[in-house]
């Protein structure tokens, strides 16, 4: 299996121990332009490109904390399968966050199969990190 686009370079990181602090995996028509954004690729963030949902990849994600960006071409059981994939490459927890309200709320999942749904009420900012009390 291959890699996601920009995952050679996520992998090589994680082999010499430098974690990001996330990892954002894009989706959608825009899926390159928002990866080479520099509010994606910020601070210690790397993206990866979820290019074309009928690629099997490789995901290198082991430890790591992952975002999704769910968009509206994609269907909720298309993201489920995305987050459990990720989850089940080693990642800590993947947060699927919707960029349309219309689609849902943010939902964490997590490597056992859980879930966890966020309500906008249920998130809050202290000194500048993004916390969550549950709903």
């Amino acid at each position: 299996m291959k890699y996601p686009p920009f995952g050679k370079l996520l992998a090589e990181r994680i082999q010499q121990g430098n974690l990001p602090s996330l990892v954002h995996v894009l989706t959608g028509p825009a899926a390159w332009d928002r990866a080479r954004s520099p509010a994606v690729t910020e601070g210690n963030c790397m993206p990866l490109v979820w290019a074309n949902e009928n690629d099997d990849y490789r995901w290198p994600v082991a430890g790591c904390f992952v975002s999704i960006e769910w968009h509206s071409g994609m269907s909720w059981e298309q993201v489920a399968l995305l987050a459990s994939e990720i989850v089940a490459a080693g990642a800590v927890w993947a947060l699927v966050w919707p960029s349309d309200r219309s689609l849902g709320m943010p939902v964490v999942v997590y490597p056992n199969g859980d879930t966890l749904e966020l309500s906008l009420e249920s998130l809050r900012i202290i000194k500048g990190e993004a916390t969550c009390t549950p709903a």
